[in-house]
């Protein structure tokens, strides 16, 4: 244990240093912090039993913000890159990042209570991004005197290699499956196979049998 406070608060690195603005609120919240962590200018904040876990090698480009609040988990894997002004908050659900994805500038991603945010393994994502698996405030309904939104939002669900374009946003209840591409500016609220390609408000499929690659020389032996 790198820190421990007398509230439970715990901070464990890999690093003998880590440059990181970190605020923890509460009680018994727990940090823990990889090997060759950079983002000096990030901000962390915990806040009431909540929990992140950051991998090896992770990059936060200037102003980004990491928030898990309320027993909130933010998960991060190995080899992620974070833009600069990219939040990810997680209001008491978790929220999970994998291995070797990258996040353009502004992204925002969020989660509830009762909602989780999962995006998988090498996805690419561009500037104005926006993965909202809760609306983060009540829909209320009046005459039914009931909680619209607590009872609705569940998930986003955002599957292994998958490129989403500049400024798409994916609402809730939404499953974007491996391989696929979202065209810029795009609003997904739907469920797709693997291997298409989606585009337009609300983003429709228009090509299936698809995927994509950051390589200009294409090896066509690794998608047979």
């Amino acid at each position: 244990i790198s820190y421990q406070d007398n509230k439970g608060n715990e901070i464990y690195l890999e690093d003998s240093e880590f440059e990181c603005h970190v605020v923890l609120e509460g009680w018994n919240n727990k940090l823990i912090v990889g090997k060759n962590f950079c983002g000096k200018d990030t901000m962390i904040r915990l806040c009431g039993n909540s929990k992140i876990i950051l991998g090896n090698d992770i990059l936060c480009v200037s102003q980004v913000q990491l928030e898990a609040l309320s027993g909130g988990t933010i998960q991060i894997g190995n080899n992620v890159y974070i833009q600069k002004d990219s939040t990810i908050l997680s209001k008491g659900g978790p929220i999970t990042i994998g291995n070797g994805t990258e996040i353009g500038e502004r992204f925002f991603g969020l989660c509830g209570r009762g909602t989780l945010l999962w995006i998988g393994e090498n996805c690419l994502f561009s500037h104005d991004v926006s993965a909202l698996a809760a609306s983060g405030h009540s829909i209320l309904d009046l005459k039914e005197q009931k909680n619209i939104a607590a009872e609705n939002e569940k998930f986003v669900k955002i599957g292994k290699h998958v490129w989403l374009g500049r400024g798409v946003t994916v609402l809730y209840n939404s499953e974007i499956q491996d391989g696929t591409v979202v065209g810029a500016g795009s609003i997904v609220k739907m469920k797709t196979d693997k291997n298409c390609i989606l585009a337009g408000n609300p983003a429709k499929v228009i090509r299936t049998d698809c995927t994509w690659s950051r390589q200009a020389e294409i090896p066509w032996e690794d998608f047979v």
